[in-house]
């Protein structure tokens, strides 16, 4: 198994906290399978949504929905590095100051 961070945008009723991500760590065999254990739908994902809601706890943050937007594999020295990012997300929303 291999040890990811996964970095999540939360939005609720369509507001997306552009400041606020999360960030929580998943076992999984390679990235299709993270991708798959991920979801996006609180309803659906009960497992990763909760694990969420935990992160996040004493923060008042309420959100139905979360979306991957930066993906670490941790290497040996048990450090993330970047395997992927949502492109379309990162060139929309971050400062290029």
């Amino acid at each position: 198994m291999r040890k990811y961070l996964v970095t999540f945008l939360l939005s609720y009723n369509d507001k997306i906290y552009h400041d606020h991500t999360v960030g929580i760590n998943m076992l999984a065999e390679d990235m299709e399978e993270l991708f798959i254990l991920i979801g996006n739908d609180v309803k659906a994902d009960k497992l990763t949504s909760a694990r969420i809601v935990r992160a996040v706890e004493g923060f008042g943050m309420v959100f139905d929905t979360y979306v991957p937007i930066k993906i670490g594999e941790f290497n040996e020295d048990d450090k993330p590095i970047l395997v992927w990012q949502d492109d379309d997300y990162r060139f929309n929303h971050e400062s290029t100051n």
